[in-house]
Formats: structure tokens, sequence, C-alpha cells
């Protein structure tokens, strides 16, 4: 399992050791988008390397990108969205 699908799996809620299909782990993401957006954009703000809302917003964008063969562009894009108008509410210094 690449560390892009043991993360989305983990922020899906699976258990340590299951692996979803790629159709599985899409529709849990779709599913439960705020809670994936809610758990990156804490592990941003949490993270060593981020000091500022755009260092949050770049590690979302990594993040994003490691996941483009496992999630579809348009919810990629509303993750991204979403994550972007959370940072701004929990760091508004962007």
């Amino acid at each position: 399992m690449t560390q892009a699908r043991a993360h989305l799996t983990r922020l899906t809620g699976y258990s340590p050791g299951e692996d979803p299909t790629d159709t599985d782990l899409a529709a849990a993401v779709a599913a439960n988008a705020e809670n994936i957006v809610e758990g990156l954009v804490a592990e941003a703000l949490v993270s060593d390397d981020v000091l500022s809302a755009s260092d949050a917003q770049a590690f979302i964008d990594e993040r994003l990108a490691e996941w483009a063969g496992l999630l579809s562009r348009s919810l990629r894009t509303s993750i991204a969205t979403d994550a972007a108008a959370l940072i701004k509410q929990r760091a508004p210094d962007a």
C-alpha cells in the first residue's frame, strides 16, 4: 500500500490492515469529505513545516497531488476549496 493510499485509508476511518478497493476508497472520501477536510487541515496546522495559512494550503495541495491517482479531479478540487475556507477560519493570516 502506498503512503498516499494508507493516508486516505486512515482518514476515511478504515481499520488498520484494511485495504479497500480504489472505488470503495474514493466513495468513502466522497461520503466523508467534510471529515477528510477537517483531518487534513488539522494535520496541516500541527505540522512543524506549517507556519502560516499559505503553508497550510501548500500542505493540503501536496496531499491532494499525491492522491491524484486515487481521487477524481472534481473531488480533489472540492476538498481543496473546502480546506481553503477552513484554513481561513482557523489561520486567518492568508
